[in-house]
Order: structure tokens, then sequence, then C-alpha cells
């Protein structure tokens, strides 16, 4: 008899039915992945039968739901994912788990060990249920869970737990809201001696699978497939790379978000890679000295537009833009204005943001102060009813002078 007391919600494999107040007894098999919803805040299971040793071989349906399957560890022991999919028949090398916390999917890869999520990694708990892909849907396909992918290591975190690579080229990128206490991530790799494609390669690659609650961030591929890990093909040297991959950024709402940056190993052959903001026209290098960038989302809609992040390498425009704007605290956005405001975008936070519209006889034609500006926001400024023409604005953030920007109103 096993008897554990669980959180709801969590991918398990002892009993199927839903959880209320009572919940009644069923039969099922070791190997079939259950999501235990609803019901009071824990439960608590038991279970019978005979621990299973030997081969467990678990037939995947491959005809229907795209071929996705889930499933579960079959062994009153914990098992390496990639000696189970390294025998398997058919089967994707990602293994995908439901975190209940964050509402979005862990992935990790055995070909690359990258992983994204929370506490993902090669190793899978005892009771741990969890989802595969067959590689090619519609044909014969199963996983092979032998005595040899037992192993007395332990996960650093609860069901999974976090396994660093040293391969080239790797970035991880998350995106948070204010105040959530749980981010969606994303890999980006190239090369590393896989034979990567910059199209989904089952071997390489991870599926994003999106998410219920809370921002949602993915890598868009060329092919249109949206992935939670994404391995491109080698990297040429930096004089020749310029490629551009589009990121997608879902359940946004009007607030101030973050997308936390990671470079977990150096971007090989000298290449240099930036985060890209279209909206802002920001460019930040992904550098060890980079762990973060702000950003707001206002009701204006490109702001939240689902491409407005992307991953730029060494594109040769992208070098004046960031030498015009790389040392400036604050830049104007909507340059040249269609109307009486500008928008002012900051990179710095200052208790107050002081302002004033110059026009080029050097009168004073408008002033302003801001307060409590945040890094990463937006603020509009109206230059009142001037002509059209050229102006300058003058600013002073908490008392210090800073760059005069350059206006143009239409």
């Amino acid at each position: 008899t096993v008897i554990r007391t669980i959180t709801n919600n969590v991918l398990l494999h002892f009993i199927n039915c839903k959880v209320s107040n009572t919940c009644g007894s069923a039969t099922t098999t070791a190997d079939k992945g259950i999501l235990m919803i609803g019901g009071t805040p824990t439960s608590t299971l038991s279970a019978t039968g005979t621990l299973n040793t030997g081969t467990q071989t678990i037939t995947l349906s491959s005809t229907s739901g795209k071929g996705w399957n889930l499933v579960a560890n079959p062994f009153a022991s914990n098992i390496t994912w990639s000696t189970v999919q390294a025998v398997s028949t058919n089967v994707d090398a990602t293994v995908y788990l439901y975190d209940p916390n964050t509402t979005a999917y862990a992935s990790y890869n055995a070909t690359t060990t990258s992983q994204t999520g929370t506490g993902q990694s090669n190793v899978i708990e005892n009771g741990a249920g969890f989802f595969v892909h067959v590689t090619t849907p519609g044909s014969a396909a199963s996983l092979s869970v032998t005595e040899a992918a037992k192993t007395s290591s332990a996960p650093a975190a609860s069901l999974m737990g976090v396994q660093t690579s040293s391969n080239k080229s790797i970035i991880k990128l998350s995106l948070s809201k204010q105040g959530d206490q749980y981010a969606d991530e994303v890999v980006l790799r190239w090369g590393g001696g896989f034979a990567a494609t910059d199209n989904f390669d089952g071997k390489y690659d991870a599926y994003d699978l999106g998410r219920a609650t809370g921002p949602d961030l993915s890598v868009i591929g060329n092919d249109k497939t949206q992935y939670s890990i994404f391995h491109g093909s080698e990297l040429k040297n930096s004089s020749d790379e310029n490629r551009t991959v589009q990121l997608g950024i879902k359940n946004m709402t009007e607030g101030t978000y973050q997308i936390g940056i990671q470079l977990q190993s150096p971007i090989a052959n000298g290449n240099k890679a930036y985060l890209y903001d279209s909206y802002t026209g920001t460019y930040t290098l992904i550098d060890d000295n980079t762990s973060n960038y702000n950003f707001i989302t206002t009701a204006d809609l490109k702001s939240q537009s689902s491409t407005r992040f992307s991953v730029v390498m060494n594109a040769k425009q992208v070098a004046s833009i960031i030498n015009d704007n790389s040392t400036l605290p604050v830049i104007l956005l909507n340059n040249p204005s269609t109307g009486n405001n500008f928008t002012l975008y900051s990179k710095n936070n200052y208790n107050q943001l002081q302002w004033q519209v110059i026009d080029g006889g050097g009168r004073v034609m408008q002033t302003g102060q801001i307060n409590s500006v945040l890094k990463g926001s937006t603020h509009q400024i109206n230059a009142g009813n001037t002509a059209t023409g050229h102006y300058f604005i003058k600013l002073s953030g908490d008392g210090n002078a800073l760059p005069v920007l350059k206006a143009v109103k239409n």
C-alpha cells in the first residue's frame, strides 16, 4: 500500500478520479499519467498492487491528439529520461512536465540537456506523470523503461530538478509581470556540435505548450512553430552572421514586466546577441553583465504586440541605433510626432523627471514634471499648440541635467 498526501493539480499515476470531499476507489496502472484536479488544497491517496520490476513497455498513441501522450514513471524509483528515450521507439527527445504553480510546462531535452521551467531536469521522480510526443504521428511508438533507467539521484526540486549545461551559445529568457512569483521560460541555442536545423527537430527542440494564466513566452520559428527550447543551426562568423529569431508573448495586460536574461554559455564565433524591443527601438546586449530588461505595456495595443521582441545577431543596422541611443538615459519613441504629444522612454528610475520643450530660437514653449519614473516606463509630454518644425527637449532627472533630445513635430 502506498499513501501520499499531495497538492491538487499535480501529475501523478496513483488514481484516476476527480478529487472531491470523498474520492472512491479506482483501478488504473502505474504507467498512466493522471491529473488530479479540484477538491481541497491537499488530498490523501492510497494505492495497492505489486511493484513493477523489469523492462516496462508503454505503448503510445500516435493517431490521436497529434501524437501527445500523458504517461507516468512505472517504477517505485526515480528514473533518468535520457536512458528511457535512448531505447524507445519513435519518441521526441523532450519530456514535458506540467507545473501547477506556474500553470506552464517545464521541458527537458535529452540530446542537448537543455531545460525550461521550474525544477526540470533529466531525473523523473517516482510517481510523476509527464507528457511525451511521438516523432511521426501515425507510426508505431513506445517507451521502454528499463531497470537501467533507475537512479538513486534525487531531483533538486519537487518532481524534477535542475541541471546546467556547458555547451556553447545558450541563452535563457524568462517573462514575468511585476508581482509574479513565477516566470515563463524559453531557451535559445545554436550549434554546439549538434546537427540541428532552423526548423523543428524532434531530437533537439521542444514545443511551447502554452500557459493557463500569466504572461506566456515562446520562440516563433520560421516554420511558425512555437518553441520552448529552440535549437538553431551553427552560427557563422560574426562578420557574416545577421539572423533574427522572433519571440512571442501572450496573455499581456497593462502593467510593468520584466524579461530575465541569462547567458548560460558564450555565443560562438565572436557573435553578439541582442534583445530587441521593437516598440521602444531598444537593443540590449545579452552578456554576463545583463540580468534583465524592464518594460511596460499600456492601452496602446502595439505595446502588447505578440511580436514585440526578438533576438538579433550582429545586424549592421543595430550598430548605428545602439551608437545613437546606448548612452541616452531617456529616449523619444514617436519621433517625428503626429500631434502635440511626444513619448519619453526612461532607461533609469527617477523620483522626478523635469522636462522643457524649447524651439529653435531657444524659447521655452512648454514645461512639466513627471514623478516616480520607473526604468522601462513610457510617459507622454505635451508640446502644446506649437507649429510644426524642429524642437529640443531639455531634461533633468533628480536635479541632474540629462542629454537634450532632438524632436520633430509634424
